[in-house]
């Protein structure tokens, strides 16, 4: 008995405790429900809706004649409501088949059968934001999405969930990326970094809800409006920028460089009008990667001794007759250390002469002569050819409208690596300093500009729906460098390198003149031997040619600098590798430049021979204007609409030819464009073969055929005397 009611008692005491438990949480889903649920509810909401910013539209690139280079298109990342209140079963099973089979058409990802197996899996499982595609869908495939079968359920029916965004598009693909850009958290580059405050716009804000993985508007309407973004139009030139990444491919892959860069800019005003960037990616193609042509600051090697020669000219102490002693190509600077040579020696390559003047040196890019015409005037007073670099703006940022333009380092006396007996022969052929191409390019630019130098730049206006807010005026960064005297004698030392000197053999041409100077540079590498690898192998070079023309009116400067060429050992000159890339911008401009090319004489019998066409056809209008500039004597029906011209004599005999309703036209003599338009404004279809003027047409001309009939035409080099001939004797 005693242990039946101590059992009795332990059952007692739980069922009490337990009814007490049960109660207390009853209490709790009471007060939680009843008293504090617009509380708690407030606080989900709190965590699951929220105002988002919302991206506004990028704003565009265009190139400098209104090309499109970079825009914002929108994408849609789309969601389906499987459970929707109006998708009862046997509508959903009746279509899931159809819309499977649609998705799998239009998205081309996976099997009909893969997207009716996964629909159907969101439905079981109670997705109401079940992602219909993998992959964000552009606007036309929206529209062909939103009339599939299931989602296209009426006005007040819809499943669909649409949440745009905006993907950043290059219409021109590869065409100048780098200097583009991206502007991306991770990654902000060319124009899209530079310009972005004006490119990005101002955010909107929207009521979203959060789901797994995505936020989703709640409603189509936004709090605030995002505002679109400006856009910008640069000074790029699509067809030059075309020709100069297609012909810096070219020499890389023919010379199997490592990289390259090519600039373009106009002379009187900065304006970059070309720009291309070309190296090897991590597979070993060649692609956009890098901006060279700002980045990279290395040795520029024979194109520097421009800005020497322009420093012996300036300072008064040598002219461009100073003679001087080559050596034979070989001249040593340094001291005797325990009986051994410690220094530098400067070498001349292929050398055919020996006692030059300092024009000669130049042309032939003399490391010697240049070299020992420098040490010779400025050992006593190293700083003022120092001096002189900096007051032509070589070791100043040219101020391009690019991020992370690479400091140019030019070092001075100061300098904790100056060394007194090498450092001034060795600057003054290219080496121990770093400069950028665009850098290089510029004080180029300054020489063709008469001293004057001009910042270099790539956006020449901002837009705001169309209208202009703000216009990028060229701007002067240094009235004069140098003086006009000095400028005179360099921009004939750089006309002789053409003419004369390293790149007579690729530049030089009859139709515009050019001037300029090559550059082949030993790329240093680091390691005890600095100019072979660390281990004592294969030497770099850098290939190099800068210039501007036409050389008496100087329009275009450019820079073309190709990194170690190494396909042929015996090939890495700058006249071998970079002088064909801009001989073929070169050309590239003066084809299309009216302003290049002399005018056109009238009287010049071989351009314009007095032997006048024996016979000409087609619409009077077109014909009128041409013969009165021509002085054509005209006589007979001149009211003809369309007109048949014969040579008699000293005049032009005019006959009409007739046009009859119902009947196929004649258009025997005429051209492409007339022969159709007169033929479909008849009524008629055209179908056409061969090139040239009409000879041939079937039906022939005055046949009765009936509107909508096919007309064939066969072109050819007939003389269109006797095709007005024939067409005379079918009127």
């Amino acid at each position: 008995m005693t242990i039946k009611r101590d059992i009795s008692w332990r059952v007692y005491l739980s069922f009490i405790g337990l009814t007490i438990l049960s109660l207390a949480v009853l209490g709790k889903i009471v007060k939680t429900q009843q008293l504090e649920g617009k509380y708690w509810i407030s606080v989900a909401d709190s965590f699951s809706t929220s105002y988002r910013e919302i991206d506004a539209d990028r704003g565009n690139i265009y190139s400098a004649d209104g090309r499109l280079l970079a825009t914002s298109l929108p994408f849609f990342e789309i969601r389906m409501n499987t459970c929707a209140p109006w998708l009862n079963d046997s509508t959903f099973y009746r279509n899931v088949d159809s819309l499977a089979l649609c998705m799998a058409a239009l998205i081309r990802d996976t099997t009909a059968d893969a997207y009716r197996k996964y629909i159907i899996k969101g439905r079981k499982r109670g997705d109401h934001y079940l992602r219909l595609s993998r992959r964000d869908v552009n606007y036309t495939e929206l529209l062909q999405i939103r009339k599939f079968p299931m989602i296209n359920m009426g006005r007040y029916k819809n499943c669909l969930t649409e949440i745009e965004k905006s993907k950043r598009i290059n219409p021109f693909h590869y065409l100048a990326r780098r200097t583009i850009g991206i502007q991306r958290d991770s990654q902000a580059i060319g124009l899209e970094a530079s310009y972005n405050d004006f490119l990005k716009g101002v955010k909107g804000l929207q009521l979203m809800q959060k789901i797994p993985g995505t936020w989703i508007p709640l409603t189509d309407d936004f709090v605030n409006e995002p505002i679109h973004g400006k856009d910008i139009i640069t000074t790029i030139d699509v067809g030059l920028q075309d020709v100069a990444e297609n012909a810096l491919l070219n020499t890389l892959l023919q010379n199997n460089a490592d990289h390259g860069c090519v600039i373009m800019m106009e002379v009187k005003t900065g304006k970059i009008k070309a720009i291309a960037n070309i190296g090897r990616n991590s597979k070993g193609l060649y692609d956009e990667i890098e901006n060279y042509a700002v980045k990279e600051a290395i040795d520029p090697g024979s194109t520097f001794k421009m800005a020497s020669c322009a420093a012996l000219l300036e300072s008064g102490l040598v002219d461009t007759s100073t003679i001087v002693d080559l050596e034979g190509g070989h001249k040593f600077y340094g001291v005797l250390v325990h009986g051994r040579p410690v220094g530098v020696t400067a070498n001349d390559h292929e050398l055919k002469e020996n006692v030059v003047t300092l024009k000669h040196a130049f042309e032939i890019s003399s490391n010697v002569g240049i070299s020992k015409l420098v040490t010779a005037n400025f050992y006593g007073n190293q700083q003022r050819y120092y001096d002189y670099l900096y007051g032509f703006g070589l070791n100043d940022l040219t101020g391009i409208d690019l991020a992370n333009e690479h400091q140019p380092y030019i070092k001075d006396t100061k300098d904790k690596t100056f060394n007194k007996v090498t450092s001034l022969p060795e600057m003054s052929v290219g080496y121990e300093l770093n400069i950028t191409p665009l850098q290089t390019l510029c004080f180029y630019n300054t020489i063709a500009n008469d001293g004057k130098r001009m910042k270099p730049y790539l956006v020449e206006e901002i837009r705001e729906f169309g209208k202009t807010i703000k216009f990028n005026q060229p701007v002067v960064q240094r009235e004069q460098i140098v003086s006009l005297k000095t400028i005179g004698k360099l921009k004939a030392m750089m006309e002789g390198v053409v003419i004369r000197g390293t790149a007579s053999k690729v530049l030089d041409n009859k139709n515009y003149t050019i001037a300029g100077k090559t550059g082949t540079a030993q790329i240093n590498q680091g390691g005890k031997a600095a100019y072979a690898n660390k281990n004592g192998g294969q030497k770099k070079f850098l290939a190099s040619f800068v210039g501007y023309f036409p050389a008496d009116h100087p329009m275009y400067s450019c820079i073309v600098v190709v990194y170690n060429p190494n396909k042929d050992k015996s090939v890495y000159y700058g006249s071998q590798v970079a002088c064909p890339v801009f001989k073929e911008l070169a050309n590239k401009v003066y084809a299309t430049s009216t302003s290049l090319h002399a005018p056109i004489d009238r009287k010049d019998t071989s351009l314009h021979p007095y032997d006048k066409p024996l016979a000409f056809c087609g619409l009077a209008e077109d014909i009128e204007p041409l013969v009165k500039e021509l002085h054509f004597p005209m006589m007979g029906d001149m009211e003809a609409i369309w007109m048949n011209c014969k040579k008699a004599m000293t005049s032009y005999q005019v006959n009409e030819r007739k046009v009859v309703s119902g009947q196929v036209p004649n258009v025997i003599g005429l051209s492409v464009k007339d022969a159709v338009c007169l033929l479909e404004n008849a009524g008629f279809k055209v179908k056409l073969n061969g090139n040239g003027k009409v000879n041939q047409q079937q039906p022939a001309a005055g046949t009765t055929a009936q509107p909508g009939q096919v007309v064939q035409l066969t072109l050819g080099l007939k003389t269109v005397l006797a095709t007005i001939k024939d067409s005379t004797k079918t009127e």
